[in-house]
């Protein structure tokens, strides 16, 4: 009787262990979208290629990105890790386990040498997330958030959550980062108010650029319609982008401007969306629409197409606003998507820009708005054509003196 028990015992194990190794799943990252050119370079070899969208990545991969290049990697259902311009990322890590059909596990870690990454992961999958960024001064893991890195050359380490928390582990130490915060270095929580303080102005660059990035990148996710980042993905980042457009303008509001630009820069037919949350999390309306049309308008290949960004935003904007605020959207959102329109290279028609954003304000506030001056000081912002690249917007006071913004 106990030799049989023995014998059956040693089965269970045999079986349970034949169980486990069958649900390790050998699993590589994907290249969901890429903009500008980036190499990889594969495991085992010393060059590196060309990287394209839908290239599978290996664990142990390289990707090099070049200057105003983008990579957004899934690393797992769920995981975007979006590798931005001048950056080097190792893979260092990637794992799948099912249960069937049911994933119960996915883990990646990936090794930012230097640059940047934007990290966003499903926070309805937390329970079986398993990812992080090792730095030089340590490794920031997250289960559902969206957080950046930055690493410089002289290995200075820049951490921003723009949702949920972050822990940074290196040095014998754990730091938890909550949402609007910023670690420098792997170092306690600053808020937006310490970052803007001018011996923090290095620190405070890097995390607006970082909040820039962010926008920019959820909103490529959120923009698009065709499942290219997976199924339901662009729904989770919608209201991750909601979620850390709010953050922005109430932890980091200096950021928001650029974050808002960018965003719409990045998914111009979330332009009005995007104003309307920023404006709802307490932004001055006219700097947002402002921002917000300028972002779209950036990547406008016609003034009319400007023209239909300056409406949609000045029509989101002006919800709720009197008719003297609403008059002061609609001069911002013109002036905006001018100087967008111009920055990339299109002759504009100012005055129809001016006309379509004072329609889109009437209707947006129910009011009759007069029809905006036509934008007069349009001049290319040398540097700032690219789309998705962080925006400076034009400033809505240079045309007129804007009411106090609606109460969102």
């Amino acid at each position: 009787m106990n030799t049989l028990r023995k014998l059956l015992s040693v089965a269970c194990i045999g079986l349970l262990l034949v169980g486990f190794v069958s649900n390790a799943q050998a699993h590589d990252a994907r290249v969901a979208k890429i903009t500008g050119t980036a190499e990889v370079q594969l495991p085992g070899e010393t060059a590196f290629k060309s990287l394209a969208a839908d290239m599978a990545v290996p664990q142990g991969a390289t990707i090099r990105t070049a200057a105003g290049a983008q990579v957004f990697l899934e690393v797992f259902p769920g995981g975007i890790a979006t590798i931005d311009s001048d950056s080097t990322v190792l893979v260092e890590k990637l794992a799948l386990e099912k249960e069937g059909e049911v994933t119960t596990s996915q883990e990646a870690l990936l090794d930012l040498k230097k640059g940047s990454v934007v990290s966003s992961l499903d926070p309805t999958k937390k329970a079986i997330n398993h990812y992080g960024v090792r730095t030089p001064k340590g490794v920031a893991a997250a289960r559902g958030t969206v957080y950046t890195i930055t690493v410089g050359n002289d290995s200075y380490t820049v951490t921003t959550t723009l949702s949920g928390e972050v822990t940074i582990t290196g040095g014998g130490s754990t730091v938890t980062i909550g949402a609007g915060g910023t670690s420098v270095n792997g170092a306690s929580q600053m808020s937006g108010s310490d970052l803007a303080k001018p011996e923090n102005a290095a620190a405070n660059a890097v995390a607006m650029k970082a909040a820039a990035i962010a926008a920019a990148a959820l909103a490529t996710v959120a923009g698009n319609t065709t499942n290219t980042f997976g199924q339901g993905a662009a729904d989770t980042a919608q209201g991750e982008l909601n979620t850390v457009l709010t953050n922005i303008q109430q932890q980091l509001p200096q950021a928001t401007a650029q974050a808002v630009a960018s965003g719409a820069a990045a998914a111009p037919a979330l332009a009005g969306s995007i104003a309307t949350t920023a404006i709802n999390a307490g932004g001055s309306a006219t700097m947002v629409a402002a921002a917000a049309s300028q972002g779209a308008a950036s990547t406008a290949t016609t003034s009319d197409q400007a023209a239909s960004y300056a409406n949609a935003v000045a029509k989101a904007a002006s919800v709720g606003a009197t008719a003297d605020q609403a008059a002061a959207i609609a001069q911002s959102s013109a002036n905006g998507a001018a100087q967008g329109a111009v920055n990339n290279g299109v002759t504009v028609d100012a005055g129809a820009i001016a006309t379509a954003a004072g329609s889109g304000a009437s209707k947006g506030s129910g009011t009759t708005v007069t029809t905006p001056t036509a934008p007069t000081t349009i001049t290319p912002t040398p540097g700032q054509t690219a789309p998705g690249t962080p925006i400076t917007p034009v400033d809505p006071n240079v045309l007129v003196s804007p009411s106090s913004p609606p109460s969102g």
